[in-house]
């Protein structure tokens, strides 16, 4: 799983906390671009930390970060 600075942690917590708990997979598009920041795409190790974060399934994560183009599975 990654680790992330305190920073990027509230960050990703502002985030989270804009949705009702019971919606907080709301956050993921938002989150996966923290992550794409961060670590310059987007990852397992980053993909597996907001699954335990948001509480979803890990394929959950990589469907909606698949689905769209604007992410980078890779590093570019």
């Amino acid at each position: 799983v990654a680790e992330f600075s305190p920073e990027v942690v509230a960050e990703m917590d502002a985030h989270i906390a804009k949705y009702p708990f019971e919606r907080r997979r709301s956050a993921l598009i938002p989150l996966l671009f923290v992550i794409q920041r961060e670590r310059g795409y987007v990852d397992n190790p980053g993909v597996n930390y907001l699954a335990e974060k948001l509480d979803l399934e890990i394929t959950d994560v990589w469907e909606t970060a698949t689905f769209y183009s604007m992410f980078n599975l890779r590093p570019v």
